[in-house]
């Protein structure tokens, strides 16, 4: 069986076009769905890597204030895990900060990609009505 890919280029009838066409929107989209799973599988392992890195630090956290109880917290050995505790809280804002900002980015781009996808699939079905009024039309000339 010939295929439109079996014929020269000029050779090729609007439907031959067509199908090639659809072909090359069918490739696209499987690109941009591959494209949005790995978006949605790196949101997710920077979210699993972020929520470490806050479970350490509420340890840390946990941690300091207890030895500062043991201790009974006194003179330079308060000020100086006070001053501890003040760095890991900046830390950790530090990090919400990038979990948000990496959540906002994947937000953005998530909703791009899936609005590629749904131009996509428009732009498919357009296609599949083109090529069905063609081979109407084809059908009608024989």
């Amino acid at each position: 069986m010939n295929t439109p890919h079996d014929h020269d280029h000029n050779d090729m009838t609007p439907y031959d076009h067509a199908l090639a066409h659809n072909d090359q929107l069918i490739k696209r989209l499987a690109g941009a769905e591959s494209d949005l799973e790995f978006r949605r599988d790196l949101y997710a392992l920077q979210t699993e890597q972020l929520d470490k890195v806050r479970s350490e630090l509420v340890e840390a956290h946990n941690e300091i204030m207890e030895q500062a109880r043991l201790l009974g917290a006194g003179g330079s050995r308060e000020a100086a895990l006070i001053s501890k505790l003040d760095t890991e809280i900046k830390q950790r804002e530090l990090w919400q900060q990038e979990a948000k900002r990496w959540r906002d980015m994947y937000l953005e781009y998530d909703e791009m990609l899936e609005g590629h996808v749904n131009d996509a699939v428009d732009r498919l079905d357009k296609v599949w009505e083109g090529l069905e009024e063609l081979k109407k039309q084809v059908e009608d000339q024989y």
